[in-house]
């Protein structure tokens, strides 16, 4: 932790993200957001900074994933002392977060795969999601409880799952190598199952854990009406209700995953 970082194997890659938070007001700040007693899932551990903090607390179980090999030493270092930690070196993207009981997520991660983790996120069960993340991606998940004009797919994606927080902010000049944005602490809590009895939330989430099966618009929104009202709607029935929703026929004959942000805010207000 302590060496100089002219040691090769210190030198961030900037190809993969690497910016590392030295703040240690803000890490702490981080870690403070969990409650004690949590399993948490690290996401890009690094050098162990955000780790030492979390481990610090003996029940916690903390599993620190790292997808650079470079920083197992460090960590292993962290490990000698604090038998609640766990370390997996490997990439997040692939990582199977369903193994484990309802874990809290937190991490600095890179900014590039800030979104496709969250699509990973979503199928998860998991406590809680804490995020070091780029200033305009936090504006942007939470731009529909804010009533922004920056309203798209992201924002509904994440309106659709969690209730998001911006709990912070952070210059960049608390990083090391600086990023080229400003970042923001991201908190996300996981919406409850009594929240999808409302049609809208239900619909949308509906379309996007389906999105992958690649169907048409219509065809999914008409499968999820019919799921949502209990298989008690005809297909026929189920038509009438898109019909009625006003959505235009450009939209209802792409893949939901096909729309473009414009489009994904359309669809968000006729369900209104």
């Amino acid at each position: 932790m302590s060496q100089p970082k002219t040691y090769i194997d210190q030198i961030p890659k900037k190809d993969i993200g690497q910016h590392f938070l030295i703040n240690n007001q803000i890490l702490e700040f981080i870690a403070s957001q969990i409650p004690h007693g949590s399993q948490i899932i690290e996401i890009g551990a690094g050098m162990g900074q955000l780790t030492s903090k979390i481990v610090s607390h003996p029940d916690n179980e903390v599993i620190a994933l790292e997808i650079d090999p470079r920083f197992e030493t460090y960590l292993s270092q962290i490990q000698q002392t604090h038998s609640n930690l766990e370390i997996i070196i490997g990439n997040a993207l692939k990582f199977n977060y369903n193994n484990f009981n309802y874990p809290w997520l937190i991490g600095n991660i890179p900014y590039h795969i800030t979104e496709p983790l969250l699509h990973k996120f979503i199928k998860a069960k998991v406590q809680g999601i804490v995020l070091l993340v780029g200033d305009t991606f936090a504006q942007e998940a939470t731009a529909i409880e804010i009533n922004s004009p920056k309203i798209g797919k992201l924002s509904i994606l994440v309106h659709t799952f969690y209730k998001p927080e911006i709990i912070a902010k952070v210059d960049k000049k608390y990083f090391d190598p600086p990023p080229r944005t400003q970042s923001a602490i991201l908190k996300l809590i996981p919406r409850l199952a009594t929240d999808y009895k409302d049609k809208k939330l239900f619909l949308l989430r509906h379309l996007f854990l389906m999105a992958h099966y690649g169907a048409l618009l219509k065809n999914a929104l008409m499968a999820g009406l019919i799921r949502f009202e209990n298989n008690k709607l005809t297909k026929n029935e189920a038509r009438q209700v898109i019909s009625e929703l006003n959505i235009s026929e450009k939209i209802l004959s792409k893949q939901f995953e096909q729309l473009n942000n414009e489009e994904y805010l359309s669809l968000f207000q006729s369900l209104s």
